[in-house]
């Protein structure tokens, strides 16, 4: 295991333990209960759908959101996400794999291999965003709809083209502590969520 991974193991179950031990968690199902229940039909905003019926995978992800202490785009110190660092499951608990982020964009790897990145760079005709956000709890991180690039291996990842974050919990950035002092610093906070893939495009 090379130090990258073994970083990002380290951050993800501190997270995962600190949720477990503060009395300030918000509650919330372990991906192994989760997996144990029928999944109960969502509600999904027009914003974020997908012309298709069934996605081809789902994974339930927990660890964190890791954020930095660094100049916005008005240049004032905030807290802005670095990265995600997140176990994956399936529908019955197994870990199947990692997500993670970089400077090609947030990655889903699976255990098989297979990999997909998230395309979040700006659509070059229209200049727009191509990620597609909705803040459907104020408590936690948007849901989000965002197109993958070319997927990598022949796993379950390996066709994706559309990825989907919904019933997310927590995740959002710390409030306060981000001064001249503590500029470059780095906060893990804790999450989970539902990834759904799709072979289809958005």
């Amino acid at each position: 295991m090379n130090h990258q991974k073994l970083t990002f193991v380290a951050i993800a179950l501190f997270a995962i333990f600190a949720a477990a031990c503060s009395p300030a968690a918000s509650p919330t199902a372990s991906p192994k209960t989760a997996a144990a229940v029928s999944p109960t039909p969502l509600t999904i905003p027009d914003e974020i759908s997908v012309p298709v019926e069934e996605p081809s995978y789902r994974a339930y992800a927990k660890g964190v959101q890791l954020y930095e202490c660094k100049p916005n785009d008005q240049g004032q110190l905030a807290w802005l996400l670095n990265e995600p660092a997140a176990e994956l499951f399936d529908d019955k608990g197994n870990s199947i794999g990692w997500h993670s982020g970089g400077p090609g964009g947030p990655t889903w790897e699976a255990n098989d291999q297979s990999k997909v990145t998230g395309d979040t760079a700006k659509d070059k005709v229209t200049g727009k965003d191509k990620i597609a956000r909705v803040t459907v709890d104020g408590k936690a991180i948007p849901w989000l709809r965002l197109p993958a690039k070319p997927g990598n291996g022949q796993g379950v990842f390996g066709n994706v083209q559309t990825i989907q974050r919904l019933s997310t919990t927590d995740g959002l950035a710390p409030v306060g502590g981000c001064d001249p002092a503590h500029q470059g610093n780095k906060r893990p906070v804790y999450y989970t969520a539902t990834y759904y893939f799709y072979n289809v495009k958005p």
